[in-house]
Parts: structure tokens; sequence; C-alpha cells
């Protein structure tokens, strides 16, 4: 805030500086720091100067860090986007361990840009989940740096985890993370807010206080606000439709076909969970393309493959009719909420993996339609066949064997005789092989 500006403090208004002075008091900070002063530390400098935007974006390694806003500490980059990077800071009065999101020099002063990146604190500000990353702080500061202030996240993305594993993930670890990934997706609906961006590089795999895998859903820079608690009804508010004119928004390999007009619910973001699916099954998404257009134009017109065609093997019939009606074209074929997606997901048994072949009924597994229940897929133990049962059935097997033998043998003198003259015609084989290179 600028100097001279009030605060609002219950029902009375106060100047800024008051509270400033109240909460660095609190804190342990020195309120100012006298001319007289020997204190030659950053914390000195830059409250009298705070960072420019260049200085805090060439921040290295071993460079001495830089005091952010009067409060964050900047120690070194952790990485960048195309739009802003994201610093590792401590808290100079708490002690507390943050990152720090910068908005880029580049795109600062774009309209659209600060108005998503504000949109971003605002909307995230409303979550509070164990699955989605909890955002702290917002502010800008004299210099003109815009910054938004998030828990510290240690591990690595889902895109990680599928680099290291190119064929998929087993299906015993894909569980607990789609699961958890569902739950997040479904406390973003419960704001009123769709994500519009639900891909790997946006789920972030960390270890909670028991040391096991948690995942947090990051960057809710392109989100939306959805009417009815986003429960699939109506789409993004135009008001929250923050981007350029004939920009689509969104990743193309994961952007629902409703997304790429425009119009969102938060069955666009089921429609992304199913892509995450599969890929984390089969390390591999349904469409693919040279261009960002191509990609788009496939996503609204052509069919998603099955799961069992992305994998290039037999797959579980209950996964491979969740893949699909995950990704069905028409939203009122999906899942409806992501609950019911996750419901669907939980009752998959631990030990069902893409390995096994699916039962006859999967043949229409593409279709939406209600899914089996997973304790109905186990089949009866065989039962144990008698002497008498087992000599019966040899005799019949051997004279079923002797009946082939001896009409294959007519049909081959058969064929041989009318060969003669023949025009040649493709063998199966060579149809199946150029056919599997069709998307």
């Amino acid at each position: 805030m600028n100097e001279g500006s009030e605060y609002r403090f219950g029902r009375r208004q106060v100047p800024v500086d008051i509270v400033d002075l109240k909460v660095e008091k609190e804190a342990g900070v020195p309120s100012r720091i006298d001319d007289e002063s020997d204190d030659t530390s950053p914390l000195r400098e830059h409250r009298e100067r705070g960072p420019s935007m260049d200085e805090i974006l060439e921040l290295g390694e071993g460079a001495p860090p830089l005091i952010l806003a009067q409060r964050y500490r900047l120690e070194r980059r952790l990485g960048e986007g195309g739009m802003a990077a994201v610093f590792l800071a401590e808290h100079v009065g708490l002690g507390r361990r943050v990152a720090v999101k910068v908005l880029g020099e580049l795109f600062s002063d774009r309209h659209h840009a600060t108005a998503r990146f504000m949109r971003e604190a605002r909307l995230s500000a409303r979550i509070r989940h164990r699955n989605v990353v909890e955002v702290f702080d917002f502010g800008s500061t004299p210099e003109g740096v815009l910054f938004l202030v998030m828990e510290l996240l240690e591990g690595g993305d889902l895109r990680a985890k599928i680099t290291q594993n190119p064929e998929g993930l087993p299906w015993a670890v894909v569980r607990g993370l789609i699961l958890q990934v569902c739950r997040g997706v479904a406390a973003i609906h419960a704001a009123g807010v769709v994500h519009r961006d639900i891909k790997p590089e946006n789920c972030y795999v960390t270890l909670d206080e028991r040391g096991r895998e948690a995942v947090k859903i990051v960057d809710l820079g392109v989100a939306a606000r959805v009417g009815s608690k986003g429960e699939g009804k109506g789409g993004a508010e135009d008001s929250e439709r923050i981007s350029e004119d004939g920009v689509i928004v969104g990743t193309p390999e994961y952007m629902a076909p409703e997304q790429a007009c425009g119009g969102v619910d938060a069955r666009s973001d089921i429609y992304a969970l199913g892509v995450l699916l599969g890929e984390l099954l089969t390390g591999k998404v349904p469409f693919t393309g040279k261009s960002r257009a191509a990609v788009i134009k496939a996503q609204m017109k052509v069919a998603p493959v099955s799961l069992e065609a992305l994998a290039g093997r037999p797959v579980d019939a209950t996964l491979a009719a969740i893949y699909a009606r995950a990704l069905a074209k028409n939203p009122a074929q999906r899942f409806q909420s992501v609950e019911a997606l996750a419901e669907a997901l939980a009752a998959v048994s631990l030990d069902a993996d893409l390995s096994q072949t699916p039962p006859a009924e999967s043949s229409h597994a593409c279709e939406a339609r209600e899914l089996p229940q997973a304790q109905g897929l186990r089949g009866a133990a065989p039962r144990a066949l008698s002497a008498r049962h087992m000599y019966v059935r040899s005799l019949f097997f051997v004279f079923v064997g002797a009946l082939a033998a001896t009409v294959g043998a007519l049909a081959t003198l058969w064929l041989s005789a009318s060969a003669v003259g023949a025009e040649h015609t493709p063998d199966p084989a060579e149809i199946v092989a150029e056919s599997e290179g069709v998307p």
C-alpha cells in the first residue's frame, strides 16, 4: 500500500503505518532503523528501498538475499514458468519457510496477466484443503512487484513420475495418486471454481507428516468461477473470463472439447482427470499433434482411443470403462461430479492392473454406461472334476479332434483346386498392421 493509505480494522479505519507497526512489534521486527545505526543488513537496505523486478529475477545461487515487502527474505529461485518465477523465501519475523511467486517483468504491465495473477490469489484463498496448495499472502510493492505467497512444497510433480515410468505406473500406485487429485479438484469445485488446467505439472507430490505421498494441486492462474458450487450447471461467469481475445485457456492435451469453444463447467475438469488417469496408467495421452491447433481440433472432432489401444495391451474392464466415460465428448455422458468419478475409481480392486484380460462384456466398454461393481468381477473357484467325468471328456475331445482333421484335409484339397488362376488377396495380417498406425 502507498503511504497515507488506510486499513479497515473492525469498524474503524486506521493509517496503514500504525497497523504495520503493530504487526512488526508483535513479530519482533524492528519498527524503524535509526539513521545513525551501524546495521547494514539486507533488511535495513530494503526497508528503505525494496528490490526491483530486475534485482529479483537476477537472484541466483550465492547472491545475498533480498527482502520483499519488508517481510519476505528471498533466498533462491525454485523455478519459473511462462509468466512468473517462484522463489524460496522466509518470513523475516516468523521464520516460516514459504514459496513466493512473482509475476514476470514482461507481464507486469499487461492488464490480462495482472488480472489473472490477482484472480489466482483471490480464488486460492477461498480453498482450504490438504490436496490443494495453501496461499498465505498477496500484495504488490511500490517498485511494481506483484507477488503471491504460498506453502513451500518439497518433492516433484506427477510429470516426473510419468517420465520415470514411460510405460505407466501400477494401478496400486495410480489409485492413491488419482484419488487425491480427485479430492483436491472436488474441494476446488465446492468453492465454486473450475481449475481449467488439470495436468501432471499442476499436481505436486510431497510427503505428509507421516511420510506418505500427498498430492497438492497448484496453479489456479486460469481458474474460473462457476455457478451452483461447480456442479456442472452453467458455464464460467463472464466476469471471470480474463483472457485476451482469441486465446484459448488451458493445455490442449488435457482440454475438454467444450473448453476449446470457451464454455466450461465442472465436467471439463473431469475430462482432464480422465486424460490424467490414462497417462498415469500408460504413459501416453489420447491426442497429440504437431501444433496446439491440431491437438485442439482432435479433442473436438476425433473419438479418443480406448485405454487398451493406448496401453497396447489388455486392460482391466472397469478401468477401461471409467476412462472412456470420463472422456466422453458430450459432458452429459461423463461422470456428473468428481465425487462420482472418485467413487468409481475407489471401487476398483487394488490388484486390478492393465495386464488383466477383460471379460467379453468389455467390448462395449467405451460407451458411457453404468460401471460394474468391483466385487462382481471375481469369478467362483472351479469345481473339482470326478475321474469318470474326466474320462468321458477325454473321449469327446479325441472324437472332435479326429473329425476336425478329416474336415481340414478335405478343405485343403478343395482350396488347392480352386486357387489356380486366382488373384492375390492381401493377408489379413497386412491390413491389421496398416490399421494399427491409424489413431
